[in-house]
């Protein structure tokens, strides 16, 4: 049965029309027989000219079924039929994307919906429930163009926006640009997991960090001493299949020497990824692995809307703890021996071991070093 907006629109014009009393969604054989002569309305309800009341009914049920409308009979034959439900077929979804996509960029499906069919939204705006818009929505998300498409927003209902579907990040030159990409998100990396993150893709061909694009780091304090928990990040610049395995794959490289493992992804979470069964397999084999996922959104100009974790992973024991001491190395830390914190090497930040000496804090590592210091150099003076 092919149909169009307008054609669906006209079956609720059609209704309102039919249902003239008090438009309560009810149609009785007296309303029928006020409109039976209409030979364009009886043709838009049920397809052709009209018999009797009760080959209407029949007819109305097994028309308009097949665009997702549900009737209740009453009854004896003089009873009304009822609405009770409209479930519009996929179709309408994807029509409407088509007849929106050039002007319009973001908004409330409901919203969309009341501008293309207006009837609709007039009749059914004292009961809005007997629309079920499930159909819709996956019609809506299925219309591609220019390798864009219509997202629902994470937790906001029916609110769509428009955006990639497979993504690839360019540079300015039209190349896949994953070094591009790394400076952009850096910040929002570390906000999301509340970490310090350090970009290592400008040095690779190193140690074991230059792996990593990122590796990142979190002190952990308790009463006695601190500790480093390490992250390890495989960024890639596109979610094509190949990009993802190779992701994944390299991460599982990095457990060693890592508490936490992740993939950063664009555009790769359930509501985002252009293969919602792909994406089960993929989030299912990182689970598997111990690998966490997050993901980078992005609108439809290539701007960056949020980095977000898309799933969490359990805390692994370190084995390679040889990292340790190159973040410190490369952080300007050091594990101090003394107060056993994570200390700053140029002030001593963090220190819990310090004297107040003529209305100044020294740390005690420091007057150790110093008095340490001054013994030996009195030591080889005496000497000398």
């Amino acid at each position: 049965m092919k149909i169009s907006l307008k054609d669906i629109d006209d079956i609720f014009l059609a209704l309102i029309e039919l249902d003239s009393d008090k438009q309560d969604y009810h149609l009785s054989m007296k309303e029928y027989m006020a409109c039976s002569n209409k030979e364009q309305l009886m043709h838009t309800l049920i397809g052709k000219n009209s018999e009797s009341w009760q080959s209407f009914k029949s007819d109305l049920v097994s028309y308009l079924s097949k665009l997702g409308f549900e009737w209740k009979p009453s009854q004896g034959q003089g009873g009304p039929m009822r609405l009770t439900k409209v479930y519009l077929p996929s179709k309408i979804g994807t029509l409407l994307a088509r007849k929106i996509f050039d002007t319009v960029s973001e908004g409330e499906l409901t919203e969309a919906l009341s501008t293309i069919l207006p009837n609709m939204v007039k009749y059914l705006k004292n009961d809005p429930s007997i629309l079920n818009l499930s159909g819709v929505r996956d019609g809506f998300k299925d219309f591609v163009f220019n390798n864009s498409t219509y997202k629902f927003k994470r937790g906001k209902g029916n609110y769509f926006y428009k955006t990639k579907n497979e993504f690839i990040y360019y540079s300015s030159d039209g190349k896949q640009d994953e070094l591009g990409l790394g400076n952009l998100i850096l910040e929002k990396l570390e906000k999301c997991l509340s970490i310090e993150i350090r970009h290592s893709q400008f040095e690779r061909g190193g140690g074991k960090l230059q792996n990593y694009d990122f590796v990142g780091y979190k002190i952990l304090s308790d009463i006695n001493f601190d500790n480093l928990e390490i992250y390890t990040f495989e960024l890639k610049a596109s979610n094509t299949i190949d990009s993802i395995t190779k992701a994944i794959s390299q991460a599982i490289n990095y457990k060693a020497f890592s508490n936490y493992a992740y993939i950063v992804i664009p555009m790769f979470d359930y509501e985002l990824f252009h293969d919602k069964d792909r994406f089960e397999t993929f989030k299912q084999l990182c689970h598997e692995n111990e690998i966490g996922i997050i993901t980078i959104e992005f609108n439809e100009n290539n701007e960056i809307k949020e980095v977000y974790e898309v799933t969490s992973i359990a805390k692994r024991e370190l084995h390679e703890k040889a990292i340790i001491f190159e973040i410190l190395e490369n952080e300007d830390l050091e594990a101090c021996p003394l107060c056993k914190r994570i200390v700053s090497r140029k002030d001593r930040g963090n220190c819990s071991w310090l004297l107040n000496i003529n209305n100044d804090s020294k740390c005690m590592k420091d007057l150790i070093d110093n008095s340490v210091s001054k013994i030996t150099l009195n030591t080889l003076g005496s000497l000398q």
